[in-house]
């Protein structure tokens, strides 16, 4: 099904019986480009409001499902604030959250145990930054609200917030990932694109991330347009801290859950690593004891030497028994030029 659904999204060869969902798709994406076209216009026209904040409201955002690399730009963006003296909260929705209750991830000092409570995002960027709030909520304008009223910050950033108009904004950053920026052109289901490519107007700031792999992309867009890359740091597991050095050459498993895995794969790659098996599981997957099992046997029939995953991923593997020697694979975001 995840090959289907890929092939269908990124127009790749599809077998015969399932060429005809291409056009039952492309009916349901113009039906729902017109949903989010009465719904922009709504708040343009004043229909609907955006609730205003006596603080700079910063939104990091994309256009696109899939990973672009929100969670490393929000952290490296919340850090810059803080630098220049700053104080700062990031308010993220947190993966199917269910409740309108804020959910102090972290108050800058403490952060929950469990991730579970919040989402893998809110708590990884718990985890990589000190100092800096962590709030996590579905109603963007009630964790504002409480992040004014609890920790008085001079700037509050929105996580994944481009089509999240309920609350203003004095900045909208947009996220494109260089390696596959748009997919195949289409709107939602027939492809990966949340809103037509004319809403990157809207931005004040595009960033384009991962642009060290080998693609080129060309916006026609009239904003200023930052370019970054991941740059891996080291590896590490519960046991010890491993040198990226230490991949050269060695056979090993790459297990993931992200939105973008292709990117993950690239980095491994780049750093020599043999990878014998990619192991990908859904965005935001819960592991199970079961999920550990399965990826051990699958390292031990490829003859694999490490097995390795992402930051994120790490989150939701940690606490389950015998995972002490998964590699993890830290990254953080470089900046490659001033904002064109």
């Amino acid at each position: 099904m995840r090959h289907l659904i890929t092939a269908i999204l990124y127009d790749h060869p599809l077998p015969f019986w399932a060429i005809p969902l291409r056009g039952l798709l492309w009916w349901c994406s113009i039906l729902y480009g017109a949903a989010v076209r009465i719904r922009r216009t709504g708040y343009e026209t004043g229909i609907l409001k955006s609730r205003q904040f006596p603080v700079e409201i910063v939104s990091v955002g994309n256009i696109t499902v899939g990973g672009t690399g929100k969670t490393p730009f929000v952290i490296y963006l919340a850090q810059k604030y803080q630098a220049e003296g700053k104080t700062v909260v990031t308010i993220s929705r947190g993966y199917k959250a269910e409740s309108d209750t804020v959910i102090v991830v972290s108050d800058g000092q403490n952060r929950l145990k469990e991730w579970k409570t919040c989402g893998d995002e809110p708590y990884l960027i718990a985890l990589k930054t000190s100092g800096i709030p962590v709030l996590a909520c579905r109603h963007r304008a009630k964790a504002c609200q409480f992040a004014i009223e609890q920790f008085n910050p001079d700037v509050i950033i929105l996580d994944d917030a481009f089509q999240h108009w309920q609350v203003a904004r004095d900045q909208d950053v947009v996220l494109v990932d260089a390696m596959c920026p748009f997919g195949n052109g289409h709107l939602l289901p027939r492809g990966i694109l949340r809103e037509p490519l004319s809403a990157l107007n809207r931005a004040s700031q595009i960033v384009l991330t991962r642009v060290s792999a080998p693609a080129e992309i060309h916006l026609k867009v009239d904003r200023p347009l930052l370019h970054t890359k991941h740059r891996p740091v080291r590896f590490r597991s519960a046991l010890e801290t491993i040198p990226l050095q230490a991949v050269q050459g060695l056979a090993v498993v790459a297990v993931s859950s992200i939105g973008n895995p292709q990117g993950f794969h690239h980095t491994l790659q780049e750093l020599g690593g043999e990878i014998r098996q990619t192991l990908i599981f859904p965005d935001h997957h819960p592991y199970s004891t079961a999920d550990v099992v399965r990826i051990r046997a699958v390292a031990q029939q490829v003859h694999a030497k490490a097995i390795i995953t992402t930051e994120k991923d790490w989150v939701r593997l940690e606490s389950l028994p015998h995972t002490n020697d998964f590699w993890v694979l830290e990254i953080e975001l470089q900046i490659l030029n001033t904002s064109e």
